[in-house]
């Protein structure tokens, strides 16, 4: 289905194409088959896709990652981005030793943990502005989405399945803290979800393009341009305190003023 969505059947054709987190349900380094589809469907086109990545030390020592792949022109692997923000219980348990003691273990039916990323990367992919991957939850997080370089664009991939039926209120929250994440930044951010809803936003937190919960498609749009560098991305968290100190200050002063 998702070579079949990736392929332009009418209008011109896509110069980048994302598919959710997870898309593939295999080890896409296992499956030639898999990876001479991509081949095809990029011989002029770039491919950002969530899959999960093993690396292998030994037969006995090997770790999974819920990662991001980007594949260039003819299906060339580019990079790789492994999500650094987990989800206790679900993709790690945390305290194993703990927990596992009194009989408590992931919620999620999957082998083992999966290993945590270096944190958040931009990527120069070709044809379009350095972009920042953001797999799932990871974009909920504003103070831990800046990579050392800004990029021109966020990419955020995520199952929002185990939300539940598409009428469930946490797709819509997961869209709505990207849209806020894109006015922080000033970045647009382009959201790819299964079964949730996935939508182009521009940098002050419009949706130019969406497909909704529970639909199957494809959405077509141009990227939207990112914004010079706002506020919040170049000082933080850091002016939110200034603005508590600035009330906590005036909040004295009145009060001083009011006993006087």
């Amino acid at each position: 289905r998702l070579v079949e969505l990736s392929v332009a059947k009418d209008g011109p054709a896509p110069t980048h194409i994302i598919w959710p987190e997870a898309a593939p349900p295999f080890l896409l380094s296992r499956e030639p088959e898999a990876l001479d589809d991509i081949s095809l469907i990029t011989s002029d086109k770039v491919l950002l896709t969530g899959a999960v990545r093993v690396e292998v030390n030994t037969p006995t020592d090997y770790h999974f990652f819920n990662s991001l792949y980007v594949f260039a022109h003819g299906g060339q692997l580019l990079d790789t981005y492994d999500k650094f923000h987990l989800v206790p219980f679900g993709e790690y348990l945390p305290l194993k030793s703990i927990f596992q003691a009194v009989g408590i273990a992931k919620l999620v039916n999957s082998p083992g943990d999966f290993r945590a990323g270096a944190g958040p990367k931009t990527f120069d992919v070709p044809g379009a502005p350095p972009v920042t991957p953001l797999i799932c939850y990871e974009i909920l997080f504003p103070d831990e989405i800046a990579a050392a370089r800004r990029p021109g664009w966020y990419v955020n991939v995520t199952d929002d399945s185990w939300f539940g039926p598409p009428s469930s209120t946490g797709p819509y929250q997961h869209l709505l803290t990207a849209r806020v994440r894109a006015i922080e930044q000033g970045v647009p951010i382009a959201r790819d979800a299964n079964t949730g809803i996935s939508a182009v936003i521009d940098p002050v937190g419009r949706i130019t393009a969406i497909l909704g919960a529970g639909q199957m498609g494809v959405i077509d749009a141009a990227l939207p341009a990112a914004l010079p560098p706002t506020p919040y991305s170049r000082f933080g968290e850091w002016l939110f305190l200034a603005l508590l100190i600035l009330c906590g200050a005036s909040g004295w002063a009145l009060a001083a003023k009011n006993r006087a």
